[in-house]
């Protein structure tokens, strides 16, 4: 169900340049993949679609390539060390996606709240479910319409 809702929130938000990242074990295989299904059934097809191995230490050539191809949606299929690295890597090299999905690295506050404050991960999303449902104008409406 994570590539349906995904695609379908996507869709709702006229994603444009998506890209999608997600780590190479079976989670991310499967989470990935998913949702690339689920947007390419629905004519969106992602300009990156890449995995990266389980500790990664560096992000930034990944980050680097997703912000020369001028992604704005970003899914990312994360665990929290590397999501956490994402983030940190992400805000060095100034990329910054209009959307940004994530998980399951992204919904833990303990980790991604206390480190980087409310204001960095206000928008950030999880694919799991949003926190911020009735935060948000845009996801109250697109969550009455699924």
């Amino acid at each position: 169900m994570v590539g349906k809702h995904v695609a379908d929130y996507l869709v709702h938000m006229k994603a444009d340049k998506v890209g999608i990242i997600y780590i190479n074990d079976l989670h991310g295989v499967e989470n990935g993949g998913a949702i690339y299904s689920a947007l390419y059934t629905r004519g969106i097809i992602p300009v990156i679609y890449e995995s990266y191995p389980l500790g990664i230490t560096d992000m930034s050539p990944l980050i680097k390539k997703l912000k020369e191809a001028n992604i704005d949606t970003l899914v990312a299929s994360s665990y929290p060390d590397d999501g956490i690295l994402l983030i940190r890597q992400s805000i060095e090299f100034g990329f910054s996606p209009k959307i940004w999905i994530g998980g399951p690295g992204f919904i833990f506050p303990p980790l991604t709240v206390d480190i980087f404050g409310p204001d960095i991960m206000d928008g950030i999303s999880h694919y799991h479910g949003a926190r911020c449902f009735r935060d948000s104008p845009v996801f109250m409406e697109f969550r009455e319409m699924v």
